[in-house]
């Protein structure tokens, strides 16, 4: 009886890795059934409907959900991306998380990640939709959801938030464990904070994807913090 327990106990722990991978070590069950992927600190691009361009930032995972005459539908399961229509006619539903935003004749960009979704119109003009209830959003606008329900408009500078098509990205007083979790998304192997210096710390700058050690570098100067270095790219930060 303890041992059939223990078996299913371990089937279990063993559906959930694959369900919600620990450390995102490798993409969940429905990042694997996309149409579209990407990997660790890659990125994609690929056509919609009529002249709709889109860009796929780094651990990033999108499925077609449908398609019909002047409108297309898809997912975006996990990740970042951007949409351009404003030279289109073809009207985008992009699905994420429990909402959606709709559009056409706009260029924008939606990020799903840990639950949180974020919005970001940067020509033209966006609806998303929750529950429901719906926002409209203009240029150089965004807002955050969640299955709580919608968070407030919010005006943006779109040279930082589309920062990452430009293969840079760009930090104001960020918390220290976001910023380490940013780079996690673009870094193959894992930087692991173990010595967090308190709600003080925060990061600003601008830096290039490519090269995601020298913020390392940074953090350990700015917070006086030692970085040890393992196999496998790990590096534990305290």
């Amino acid at each position: 009886m303890y041992k059939r327990q223990a078996l299913s106990g371990g089937a279990a722990a063993a559906a959930a890795a694959v369900v919600a991978p620990p450390f995102r070590l490798w993409p969940a069950w429905d990042e694997w059934m996309a149409d579209y992927r990407t990997d660790t600190g890659d990125r994609r691009q690929f056509g919609l409907g009529e002249r709709v361009q889109v860009d796929m930032n780094t651990q990033t995972s999108i499925a077609l959900r449908a398609e019909q005459p002047g409108a297309v539908r898809v997912e975006l399961i996990a990740g970042e991306a951007a949409f351009d229509g404003q030279a289109s006619p073809t009207a985008v539903t992009v699905m994420a998380g429990p909402g959606s935003a709709q559009a056409r004749g706009a260029r924008f960009e939606l990020r799903n990640l840990g639950g949180t979704v974020c919005v970001t119109c940067i020509a033209g003009s966006v609806r998303v939709a929750l529950h429901g209830g719906a926002t409209v959003l203009g240029p150089s606008q965004r807002l955050f959801y969640d299955k709580q329900g919608l968070g407030a408009v919010q005006q943006i500078d779109p040279a930082e938030t589309s920062a990452w098509r430009q293969g840079s990205l760009v930090f104001r007083q960020a918390p220290l464990a976001e910023v380490v979790t940013e780079i996690n998304r673009y870094r193959r192997g894992r930087v692991v904070l173990l010595d967090n210096p308190g709600q003080a710390s925060a990061l600003s700058g601008r830096f290039e994807i490519r090269d995601m050690d020298k913020v390392l570098v940074q953090i350990e100067k700015a917070f006086g913090l030692t970085a040890t270095r393992l196999p496998g790219n790990v590096v534990l930060l305290s």
